[in-house]
């Protein structure tokens, strides 16, 4: 039995935009502070298996730094092992509430080109890290018969190489 309400009468879009974040799985923040050097924080994400990690001053989120700032930031950069992470995050991530729905999630990826967004509580206490994955698998759970029915379009062409 799912803990998720039935959502057979609405549409993908209705329940998108109807499902609030609180109910939605997310990943544990892995979290450090400002002044973590950076061999630090890279040896945590690869010991935790995690692509990002939270800069938080106190309980405020203050930044972020994923698999994708290590390569445009460090990999092949002259970068000192002890810079303070601060210096290489992105600072003021966009954030979400978890009374934000998952349409808001969809959006915030799409339009910003984000791959993980924070989501907070009503009193700005990290809740966990919300990816595209994050939609990918809602979607799929949630509406598997829409999913896997699909039909194959063998004219779809790829125009940007992805992946490894």
């Amino acid at each position: 039995m799912s803990m998720y309400p039935s959502y057979s009468d609405e549409t993908i879009e209705e329940t998108l935009n109807s499902q609030q974040l609180r109910y939605v799985d997310h990943l544990a923040p892995l979290i450090v502070s400002p002044d973590s050097p950076v061999q630090e924080v890279i040896a945590c994400m690869r010991a935790q298996k995690a692509d990002n990690v939270l800069i938080c001053d106190g309980s405020r989120v203050i930044g972020i730094f994923t698999d994708r700032d290590y390569l445009d930031k460090v990999a092949g950069h002259t970068v000192a092992i002890e810079t303070p992470i601060q210096e290489l995050m992105t600072a003021n991530p966009v954030t979400l509430t978890k009374d934000h729905s998952m349409g808001d999630l969809i959006r915030t990826v799409v339009k910003d080109g984000f791959r993980h967004v924070p989501v907070l509580d009503a009193d700005n206490k990290i809740v966990g890290v919300y990816t595209a994955l994050t939609i990918v698998k809602f979607i799929a759970e949630h509406f598997p018969t829409e999913i896997f029915n699909l039909p194959a379009n063998a004219r779809r062409v790829m125009r940007n190489a992805e992946g490894a």
